[in-house]
C-alpha cells in the first residue's frame, strides 16, 4: 500500500521532488522500475482471493523499461534537438537546461509536463520553426510519453494487439469487435441519448468488447513465467534473475499490464455513461424494460471487471451470471417473483461492492495517513486518499447502478425497504451502535433507564439478547441480510424483541435521522414504521423488557430432571430420553421412530449418544480438574468479574478436552462400530438446557461437522469441543440470565451420520411473521444448514410460505448466500461459490412449489405429533426430505382448548 501511494503521489506531483546532486540517466529509473515491476508481478501470479489491487495500483505509475530506455545512453534525441542550428538561441538554451540536462541528471514526471508546455508553445507558432525541428520535437514528446507510460487507453491496447491477436482462437475477432465499437461510439459523438438503442447500444457494445479483450490480456499475463539472467543489469546485481514471460523481454509484459489497466479505467467511464443514460430514462419501480436490462447488464459487466482485477473472482463471476439470468427471466415469472429474484441478485452484488470498498479503505486509509505525515503531504489530501481512490474505480460506479436497480426491484416487489424478521410493536429511545457487543459495553458503563430501540450496523447471528442490559425492545439492522429463522432471530422471538432489517439506503437514512428520539417501532406483514412518539408518551421501565422468567422456569425443570450415567457407555439413539440425553437427542430418537413408519413423509438419521454424566466420569478418570473449574465459573458469575469468568471458562474447556482425550479406546471403538467404515459424522451437542419450551438455546452450544471416523483421534477432539462448549462465556452468561446454577448444567453428545445435503432448511410450523394463520414458513439454502443458522455470512435464503392444507406456496424471497458448504466424498465439507442460475429453486417456480408442499406436509405431521408448533431443521438429499431436529417453536403461545 505504501509503495503504490508513494508512486502515485510522485507521479501526480503531490510530493515535491528535488534533485539530490546525483547524476542518474533515465536508464537508472528504467532498471529500478523493472525491479519493482518484477516484484509486483511475482505477487500477482498468486494473489489472495480478496485482493484489492495494491500491486496493480502500483504498476501504472512505473516508467517503461523497454530496451530503448535501459540502454546506457537513452533518449539521445533531446541532445540532438538542443544542438540544432535552425532554432533561436534562447529556445536552444531553454531546451538544453530545462530538458536535456534535467533528463540526464534525474528524470521525473515533471519533465513530461515541461515538454508538453514547450511543445504547445512551438505548435502555437509552428510557422516560425522548421518542419524538421517540429517533427523531431513531436517525436521526442512521444518518446517521453512512452517512457512515462502516458498513453491513452486505446493507444496502450494497440501496442499489445499483435501479441494478443494470436493468443487464442477467436482473439482476433474479439479485438476487431472492440476497434469497431470504439470507432462507432466515437463517430456517434454526444449521440441521441437513448438507452435501448442508438447511443446506449453503442456504449454497451464497447463495454462488452473491452471486457472480453481485458480477459484475453489477463489470460496472456497468467501464462507460465520463464526466467533468464540479464547480462547487462548495470550494477543492479550480477546475474540478476528476471521474469521473462515470452523469452523476449519483460517489457512486453509491462505493456500488457498497462493495457489491461487502461481498459479497466475505460470501463469506469462507460459505466458512468450508462448511469447517466439510465437517469435520463427515469429509473424506478415502473421503469421501462430497457432500464432494467441496462442496469442488469451494466452491473454484470462491472462485476466481471472487479473479478478480473483479482477481488473474489469466483464470486464476481457467479454474481454477474445470476444477475443477468434473473433479469432475462423476470418477465416470465408470476407475480412479484421476478422482481424478488432480481433484488436478491442485486443484493449479492452489493455485498461484493461493499466488501471491496471496506477492504480497500482499510488497506489504503491508514497507509496514506502515515505516509502523508512522514512526507509532509497536507493532512486533507492524505485523509481523503482512500475515498478518492475508491470513487475512481469500477466498484463505485457499480454502487450507483446497484442502488438504482435495487430500489426499482424493491418497489416492484411491493416492499417498503424493510424486512420483518420478528414482528411486533416496540417503543424506546432510538440509539445506534456498530455491534450488539458495543451496545452491551455502553450499557455497562451507563445503564439506560428507558427501553431501547437499537439501530445496529452488523451482527454475527450468534449473539445472545438476554443479559444485554435488559432494555432492548427492538432492533433495526442496517442493510445486513439475516435469515428469518437464524439463531439470533429465534432468540429475539423468545425474548420478545422486535427485529427488522432496513434493506435500502432510503430506509436506513429514515431511521438514522431519528437517532436520539423516543420512537415506536411497529413491524408486521403489512409493513414497518418507525415514528417519533407523541410528546408525553410513557415508555415504562427498562426492566420490563424480556422473557427471562419463562426461560428460568424451563431451565430449572430441566436441571431437576437430569439422570446421570453411572459408567461410561454408548447409548443407541432409541435408548435416549430427555432425562439421560437432553431434549434435542430425545427428539432425534423420536424422529427416527417416526421416520421408520411406512406412511411417514420424511426420513431421519439414526445415531448413538454419550449420555449426561459422561464428561464428569471421564474427568474423574483423567483427573482433569473440571469440578474446580466449574466452581470458579460460578464464583466469577456471582461476582460479575468477566476476566475471572474467561479464565475459569478456559480452564473448564481445557478440562473437557483432556477428559475427551482420555476416553477409553473400547468406548470409542463402539462408536465407530455404529457406522460404516470411513464414515463422516456430525458430533452434536445435546444439553439439558436447550431445545426446551421457553429456552431454545439455539446456537449456544457447539456441534462439529465432518468428523472422519478413520481413527479415534478426530472423534476425541470433536467430543472435547462439544463438552467444552458448555463452558463458554456466552453460555455461562445465558444460564445466569435464566437463573440456572452452573453445577446443574449437563452435556450429552449425539453422534449421527453427516448428510450430503443438496439443500438444507429451517422450518417453523407456525408462521412467525403473521402472514398466514395456517402456514409453515421455511428458509432453504444450498448445502449444509450452518449457512442458515448464523449471520456470519450475510445473505438471504429461499423463503417459502406454504399452507398446511395444500392451499398454495408463496415465494417470499430468493436465496443469495455467496457460498455453500457441500459434502464431498473425498474431501469432506468444502466451501463452494453458488451459481444460483443453475439451482432448481431459483430457476423453477415448480421446484419451489413442490418443495414447499413437501415441507408443509412434514411440518404439519410434526406439529400434530408433538402437540405444539415446531422449529424444525433438515436437509434434502437426492430428493428425499430428512428431518434432523424438531423442538418447540420459540415465541409461540399455545392455548389449550377443551375437548
Amino acid at each position: 500500500a505504501l509503495c503504490s501511494i508513494y508512486l502515485q503521489w510522485v507521479s501526480t506531483g503531490t510530493i515535491r521532488c528535488v534533485e539530490d546532486g546525483g547524476h542518474h540517466r533515465p536508464n537508472h529509473l528504467a532498471l529500478a522500475s523493472r525491479d519493482v515491476f518484477v516484484s509486483g508481478e511475482r505477487r500477482l501470479l498468486n494473489p489472495p482471493v480478496d485482493d484489492v489491487g495494491l500491486v496493480r495500483r502500483m504498476q501504472p505509475w512505473l516508467p517503461s523499461f523497454a530496451a530503448e530506455f535501459t540502454c546506457s545512453v537513452p533518449m539521445t534525441r533531446i541532445r540532438d534537438i538542443a544542438h540544432r542550428n535552425d532554432i533561436p538561441s534562447d529556445l536552444k538554451k531553454e531546451i538544453k537546461h530545462t530538458l536535456q540536462n534535467k533528463l540526464h541528471r534525474n528524470a521525473g514526471p515533471e519533465d513530461l509536463v515541461a515538454t508538453e508546455a514547450l511543445l504547445g508553445r512551438v505548435l502555437a507558432e509552428e510557422g516560425n520553426y522548421s518542419p524538421d525541428f517540429v517533427s523531431e520535437f513531436r517525436t521526442f514528446h512521444a518518446e517521453l510519453k512512452e517512457f512515462f507510460n502516458a498513453g491513452g487507453t486505446f493507444e496502450l491496447a494497440g501496442k499489445v494487439d499483435p501479441v494478443v491477436r494470436h493468443s487464442s482462437e477467436g482473439a482476433a475477432d474479439t479485438l476487431d469487435r472492440m476497434w469497431r465499437a470504439r470507432d462507432s461510439l466515437e463517430a456517434d459523438g454526444e449521440g441521441d441519448g437513448s438507452l435501448g438503442g442508438g447511443t446506449g447500444g453503442k456504449v454497451f457494445e464497447l463495454l462488452r468488447a473491452i471486457t472480453d479483450v481485458r480477459s484475453l490480456i489477463l489470460g496472456k499475463l497468467a501464462a507460465p513465467l520463464l526466467e533468464y539472467k540479464d547480462p547487462e543489469y548495470n550494477g543492479h546485481g550480477k546475474d540478476q534473475q528476471v521474469i521473462d514471460p515470452f523469452g523476449e523481454g519483460i517489457d512486453e509484459r509491462q505493456r500488457l499490464r498497462l493495457a489491461e489497466l487502461g481498459l479497466e479505467r475505460y470501463a469506469f467511464v462507460l459505466l458512468a455513461r450508462v448511469q447517466g443514460l439510465v437517469e435520463a430514462a427515469d429509473g424506478g419501480g415502473n421503469s421501462p424494460p430497457e432500464v432494467w436490462s441496462a442496469l442488469a447488464e451494466a452491473t454484470s459487466l462491472g462485476l466481471l471487471h472487479v473479478g478480473l482485477s483479482g477481488f473474489r473472482p469466483d464470486e464476481c463471476r457467479e454474481a454477474a451470471a445470476e444477475l443477468a439470468a434473473a433479469e432475462a427471466a423476470r418477465g416470465g415469472e408470476e407475480g412479484t417473483a421476478g422482481a424478488l429474484r432480481v433484488r436478491a441478485a442485486a443484493e449479492r452484488a452489493q455485498r461484493v461492492v461493499e466488501e471491496y470498498t471496506d477492504a480497500a479503505v482499510a488497506a489504503l486509509g491508514p497507509a496514506a495517513t502515515r505516509l502523508g505525515a512522514a512526507l509532509g503531504v497536507p493532512d486533507t489530501t492524505a485523509r481523503v486518499f482512500a475515498e478518492a481512490d475508491v470513487r475512481a474505480g469500477v466498484p463505485f460506479q457499480l454502487s450507483r447502478t446497484l442502488q438504482t436497480l435495487h430500489q426499482a426491484a424493491t418497489a416492484l416487489a411491493g416492499g417498503d425497504g424493510f424486512e420483518v424478521v420478528v414482528p411486533g410493536a416496540a417503543a424506546g429511545v432510538l440509539r445506534q451502535a456498530p455491534t450488539l457487543e458495543v451496545f452491551e459495553a455502553e450499557e455497562k458503563e451507563a445503564p439506560s433507564t428507558k427501553p431501547t430501540v437499537l439501530l445496529v450496523d452488523a451482527v454475527t447471528g450468534d449473539e445472545e439478547l438476554a443479559g444485554r442490559g435488559g432494555n432492548l425492545s427492538g432492533i433495526v439492522l442496517r442493510r445486513q441480510q439475516l435469515p428469518h429463522l437464524s439463531h439470533l432471530a429465534v432468540r429475539a422471538r423468545q425474548e420478545g424483541v422486535v427485529l427488522v432489517t432496513a434493506s435500502t439506503v432510503a430506509a436506513v437514512d429514515a431511521v438514522a435521522a431519528l437517532v436520539g428520539c423516543e420512537v415506536s417501532l411497529d413491524a408486521s406483514a403489512a409493513g414497518t414504521t418507525v415514528e417519533v412518539l407523541p410528546e408525553g408518551t410513557a415508555l415504562g421501565d427498562a426492566s420490563t423488557v424480556g422473557n427471562g422468567a419463562s426461560a428460568g422456569a424451563a431451565a430449572a425443570a430441566a436441571a431437576d430432571s437430569a439422570v446421570l450415567a453411572q459408567q461410561l457407555e454408548v447409548l443407541p439413539l432409541e435408548a435416549v430420553t430427555t432425562a439421560n440425553g437432553g431434549a434435542k437427542a430425545a427428539a432425534c430418537a423420536e424422529l427416527a421412530r417416526l421416520a421408520a413408519q411406512p406412511d411417514c413423509t420424511f426420513a431421519a438419521p439414526t445415531g448413538v449418544c454419550l449420555p449426561f454424566g459422561s464428561l464428569e466420569l471421564a474427568d474423574a478418570d483423567a483427573d482433569a480438574g473440571l469440578a474446580s473449574a466449574v466452581g470458579a465459573v460460578e464464583v466469577a458469575l456471582e461476582g460479575g468479574n468477566i476476566e475471572a469468568l474467561d479464565a475459569a471458562c478456559d480452564a473448564a474447556r481445557a478440562a473437557a478436552a483432556a477428559s475427551a482425550a482420555a476416553l477409553p479406546e473400547p468406548l470409542l471403538a463402539e462408536v465407530l462400530g455404529a457406522f460404516p467404515a470411513d464414515s463422516r459424522v456430525v458430533v452434536r451437542s445435546s444439553a439439558n438446557v436447550e431445545d426446551l419450551a421457553g429456552l431454545s438455546g439455539a446456537g449456544l452450544y457447539d456441534s462439529v461437522y465432518d468428523v472422519a471416523l478413520g481413527s479415534t483421534e478426530a472423534l476425541r477432539g470433536a467430543i472435547g469441543v462439544v463438552w467444552g462448549s458448555l463452558y463458554t462465556r456466552r453460555a455461562a452468561l445465558a444460564r445466569r440470565a435464566a437463573g440456572l446454577p452452573e453445577a446443574s448444567a449437563w452435556m450429552a453428545v449425539l453422534i449421527q451420520p453427516l448428510l450430503a445435503a443438496d439443500t438444507s432448511f429451517v422450518l417453523h410450523t407456525h408462521d412467525p411473521t403473521g402472514r398466514a394463520a395456517d402456514a409453515v414458513c421455511a428458509e432453504v439454502a444450498v448445502g449444509l444448514g450452518e449457512t442458515l443458522a448464523c449471520a456470519a455470512n450475510s445473505g438471504s435464503a429461499w423463503r417459502l410460505l406454504a399452507r398446511k392444507d395444500g392451499g398454495g406456496v408463496d415465494t417470499l424471497s430468493f436465496a443469495n448466500f455467496s457460498e455453500a458448504l457441500r459434502v464431498d466424498a473425498a474431501r469432506g465439507v468444502v466451501t463452494e461459490t453458488v451459481a444460483y442460475q443453475d439451482e432448481p429453486l431459483t430457476a423453477s417456480a415448480e421446484a419451489r412449489v413442490t418443495l414447499g408442499e413437501r415441507l408443509a406436509a412434514a411440518g404439519a405431521a410434526l406439529e400434530s405429533h408433538f402437540g405444539a408448533p415446531q422449529d424444525v431443521e433438515g436437509a434434502v438429499v437426492d430428493g428425499v426430505v430428512h428431518v434432523v431436529q424438531s423442538r418447540p417453536q420459540p415465541g409461540v403461545v399455545v392455548v389449550a382448548t377443551a375437548a
